[in-house]
């Protein structure tokens, strides 16, 4: 009898070895968010999706990933941001359950396939739509988790900031400090303009067109911008964001006939005349109050829930294991 209990004893220690072998390795843990596990497995997917997308751009390979920049490697700094972006859909998805957004049913799914479909749509079709996919290295698996996210975060934004509220008062104000954006038609300016990227030199030619010089002809003569000295530097009727904002402030700041002093960009230092200026009427405000009060109870919102993210990624706790990734 003692024989037999040895003998059972040794076979089921055999056994429990060979299946202690033949068993996977263990998945690891890269972080924890509120107890949550985010394993290995799933941040090695994420991380080579991502990857792949990467290198489907211009100049990225293999070799690109052994690169520095601020003495990290930059496989090093990938690694770090798709763990940064798991960690925060986790926190998502936790946030969602608090607000009872469930992720799983049949009306989030309805309306993620619905945005996917508007984008299909959007690209001509199926056939289109994994052309492009294909040519960024993406699946349309991954891009639909990329899709799902933003969902969710859009029906937290919608759930977390329904009572957030705009008063008479608020829009008035927005209307009174943004009104060049309610004109009847965007304010013009004609103007040329001389680049140089030298100082010295560009504090020189300025002199001479205050002094009244011609401005054409000094634009032909000195103008380092190729594409406007033939043409006396001209850059003909602009609106305020047709310009870089540094020619377009100085521009709409001047009059008729008047010459800027030195604005220095970053291509070098340009000199502004104007030679003609359009002023259009502003909208009246009950025409555009509705439009305002929408845009103001957006931002409002987006400040709030900016707001709330950051609340929440402050009070997660947040455990990382690096030395799993």
């Amino acid at each position: 009898m003692k024989k037999k209990i040895l003998l059972l004893g040794l076979v089921f220690v055999l056994v429990m070895g060979l299946a202690a072998c033949s068993s996977k390795p263990q998945d690891k843990v890269v972080a924890t968010v509120n107890g949550e596990d985010i394993k290995k497995s799933a941040f090695d997917e994420t991380l080579n999706n991502y990857k792949k997308s990467y290198e489907a751009q211009p100049n990225v390979d293999e070799k690109y990933w052994e690169t520095e920049s601020q003495g990290k490697k930059m496989i090093d700094i990938l690694k770090e941001n798709v763990l940064d972006e798991m960690i925060y859909e986790t926190i998502l998805n936790q946030q969602a359950k608090k607000n009872n957004i469930d992720v799983n049913s049949k009306e989030f799914q309805d309306e993620l396939k619905s945005h996917i479909d508007s984008v299909k749509s959007a690209f001509g079709g199926d056939e289109k739509f994994k052309e492009y996919l294909d040519s960024q290295k993406v699946s349309e698996e991954f891009y639909t988790s990329l899709m799902r996210v933003q969902l969710l975060q859009y029906k937290l934004w919608e759930k977390t900031t329904a009572d957030v509220k705009v008063t008479d008062e608020e829009v008035r104000q927005y209307f009174n400090q943004h009104q060049a954006d309610y004109k009847t038609q965007p304010d013009t300016v004609t103007a040329a303009h001389i680049l140089i990227t030298d100082k010295a030199k560009a504090e020189e030619v300025l002199k001479k067109a205050k002094a009244g010089e011609d401005f054409a002809a000094l634009a032909k003569q000195y103008s380092e911008d190729e594409a406007t000295k033939d043409n006396g530097g001209s850059l003909g009727e602009f609106t305020y964001y047709e310009q870089p904002t540094e020619i377009s402030i100085a521009a709409f700041a001047l009059q008729p006939g008047e010459i800027s002093s030195l604005i220095k960009a970053n291509d070098g230092y340009h000199i502004i005349k104007v030679s003609d200026k359009k002023v259009y009427p502003v909208k009246p405000f009950d025409e555009v109050k509705a439009e305002i009060k929408d845009l103001v109870l957006s931002n409002k919102r987006d400040e709030k829930f900016s707001q709330l993210i950051e609340d929440w990624k402050t009070s997660a706790d947040i455990k990382k294991y690096p030395e799993n990734m």
